[in-house]
Parts: C-alpha cells; structure tokens; sequence
C-alpha cells in the first residue's frame, strides 16, 4: 500500500541520520527521488480499488553547532497519479511534508503526523486523504524503531 512506500522511504531518511550519514554529511544537502510504483490502496468511500504510481522527491539538511546539538531539516513532496480500477477514474496527489529536528547525539524520540490528499479527476468520485502517524525511536546506539501508530483513509 501507498502508505508502507511512503514510511519506508521515511524510515530509510530516519534511519541514514542514525546510523551515521549525518556526520559524514553536515553542511551538505542530500537529495533523493524515491519511485512509488504500483502502490494499491482502497478508496474507502466508494470500495474501489486504485493503483498508484509516482515519485517522492526528498532534500535534507544536517549542520551542527559547537556544544554538539545536531540541526537535520528534511522537506519531501509526492507528485502520483492513479487510477480506479473500476471506474477508471483517474487521481493526482500533489503533497509536500516538512520536518526539522535538533538532537544532541544518537538517541531521540518523534512523532510525525503526515497526509496525502488523493484528487478525483472525474465526476461523482471522491477524494481521498491518507492520513499517518508514524513513531520514531532511536535508542543510544543509533538503532530505529519505527511503527504507525495510527493509519487512516478518509473521504472528503
């Protein structure tokens, strides 16, 4: 589903600050696009199955000061397209998170709640927000845990 992808790609930024990019990079940008390719989900207010596919484009930051505290901002965007697999009708998500962090060390703990708006291009279909709480700890030894806490589709 369209929303593990998108955790996934999250967890792998998460866990690149905890395992150690984050020294090797501070002052640097770091830019990735992350395919969604054939991401099923179901529209909840219709039943209808619609298959998604796209790019998660991702740009963070990492800079530290003096007394040790680690500065990580990371801005990411959704750009999907998808189709109902049966109506045919089509959608488009357009969506942009940001997240900024200070951190002395390894261990931290976060909450982030994320969502995407899916856009029905056709008559009398519904949109569609993915809404996700996703949960971060990394302990002292850089090692993440990551789990949804919360997951939910909702029409609009």
């Amino acid at each position: 589903m369209f929303h593990r992808t998108k955790t996934a790609v999250m967890i792998l930024m998460v866990g690149c600050v905890a395992l150690g990019c984050a020294p090797t990079v501070l002052g640097q940008a770091v830019v990735s696009d992350s395919p969604i390719t054939d991401q099923l989900i179901v529209n909840e207010c219709n039943g209808e199955n619609v298959l998604l596919n796209g790019t998660m484009h991702s740009e963070m930051t990492f800079s530290t000061n003096p007394n040790g505290m680690t500065h990580m901002s990371l801005n990411a965007t959704e750009h999907m397209t998808g189709v109902g697999m049966t109506t045919g009708v089509n959608y488009v998500a357009n969506d942009s998170q940001h997240l900024e962090t200070n951190t002395r060390g390894f261990a931290q703990e976060q909450t982030n709640n994320t969502k995407v708006k899916l856009i029905s291009q056709g008559p009398q279909t519904p949109n569609m927000t993915d809404h996700q709480t996703l949960h971060v700890v990394i302990d002292k030894n850089g090692a993440p845990k990551v789990e949804i806490s919360k997951h939910q589709i909702k029409c609009n």
